[in-house]
């Protein structure tokens, strides 16, 4: 049975470059660790009396720790579909460095937004670029580990 070559879809365009199920999440937990240690050192650099008028009493180890825990739930959930929206608008580019960029501008953008809705200005600069940095170092630790 021939079809007619009018009704025919055209072709689907191949991914340049593609992960696994296992590579994206290790993606996401690299990023979420990354983020935990940039909360550690934000912590430990912080002045303790500012942490203690903000009504912190932990220790900036354990308060990094519950924070990198959250933001690890958080991250292994939007992190996928986040990254699928990334890898689908950029799957004719095979340049990994392309890549890279990319994710660190979509986890800067997706850490403005959320700083923005939880802390207002300030939160959402001091969130854009740590999940933007924690991003772009989590897609370039798996730049190996890609399909292209």
């Amino acid at each position: 049975m021939m079809e007619d070559p009018e009704v025919m879809r055209a072709p689907r365009r191949e991914w340049a470059v593609s992960f696994g199920v296992l590579g994206v999440f290790a993606g996401c937990i690299v990023t979420a660790t990354v983020f935990t240690a940039l909360i550690f050192l934000a912590l430990l650099t912080a002045p303790a009396e500012e942490l203690t008028a903000a009504g912190i009493e932990s220790s900036p180890g354990r308060l990094a720790l519950l924070v990198g825990g959250f933001a690890a739930l958080a991250i292994l959930v939007v992190g996928p579909s986040v990254a699928f929206g990334v890898g689908w608008l950029l799957r004719s580019v095979r340049n990994q460095s392309l890549h890279v960029l990319a994710f660190a501008l979509a986890g800067a953008v997706v850490g403005g937004l959320v700083g923005y809705w939880g802390g207002g200005p300030v939160m959402a600069n001091v969130l854009a670029a740590m999940l933007g940095a924690s991003a772009g170092v989590g897609r370039l630790a798996l730049s190996p580990f890609a399909r292209v």
